[in-house]
């Protein structure tokens, strides 16, 4: 009588899920929000990119003063954002900064 021998075969190997870190925010994505409903983010100080920018020109076409077209939202476009809430009586934001009610009158008027 002939016994072959078989060899022991391997369990598959097993392939543990990712623990790597979410992807960083797009940069000049401010609060990491980029591409998720970027129309109804709020801006603050320090955010950058091309939708602060779009701010910065929104707020010249109403004839609020910024500095430089930069697309970096520094001092002076929080303050021209304040200007401009103070001017319209927009209170539902905070002071300075560009969130849904100071969106909403902006966007409304450009």
């Amino acid at each position: 009588m002939i016994t072959t021998t078989v060899p022991p075969t391997a369990p598959p190997p097993r392939i543990a899920p990712s623990s790597a870190p979410p992807s960083p925010p797009e940069a000049g994505s401010p609060s990491g929000t980029a591409g998720t409903g970027d129309a109804d983010r709020t801006m603050r100080r320090g955010d950058e990119g091309a939708e602060v920018l779009r701010l910065q020109q929104q707020l010249r076409e109403v004839g609020v003063q910024t500095a430089p077209l930069n697309g970096s939202y520094d001092q002076p476009t929080e303050a021209a954002v304040q200007n401009y809430q103070s001017m319209r009586r927009i209170e539902a934001d905070p002071p300075g900064v560009y969130g849904p009610a100071t969106r909403s009158a902006l966007e409304a008027e450009t």
